[in-house]
């Protein structure tokens, strides 16, 4: 019966599509009576499914172990950037300047370079009137 079970799973897509497409998908009797099912010596069937269940096995805790992994990751992740943040990744020199008093000059040069790129609007007595 297992067989069976795992032969219907790897046709339901092919079922599905075949299926009327009204509100919801019913495979019907007489979708399923053009189903062959191949029926191979029963000792075959059982060394089919201890091999897929085996596999399904393997794919099922691979996926557990990629969430685990996915969850250290993320963690990670926020652990290096708390780091990061508070000066924690590289030895500090003493005698360089603080984040914040940096970021101020920054601020400060890219204020002056607006200033410098800001055309120069004519005067008043410059106006020519027509």
């Amino acid at each position: 019966m297992r067989y069976i079970e795992y032969f219907m799973r790897s046709i339901q897509k092919k079922l599905e599509d075949e299926a009327p497409a009204t509100g919801q998908k019913n495979i019907n009797l007489e979708i399923l009576e053009k189903v062959i099912i191949p029926i191979p010596p029963t000792q075959e069937q059982n060394q089919i499914v201890e091999i897929l269940d085996t596999t399904i096995g393997v794919v099922v805790e691979n996926e557990r172990a990629i969430e685990i992994m996915l969850t250290q990751t993320a963690a990670q992740r926020q652990n290096i950037l708390r780091a990061a943040f508070s000066g924690h990744l590289v030895p500090q020199d003493l005698n360089d300047e603080p984040a914040s008093v940096l970021l101020e000059r920054i601020r400060g040069e890219q204020a002056a370079q607006a200033e410098r790129k800001k055309p120069a609007g004519r005067k008043a007595s410059e106006r020519v009137d027509a």
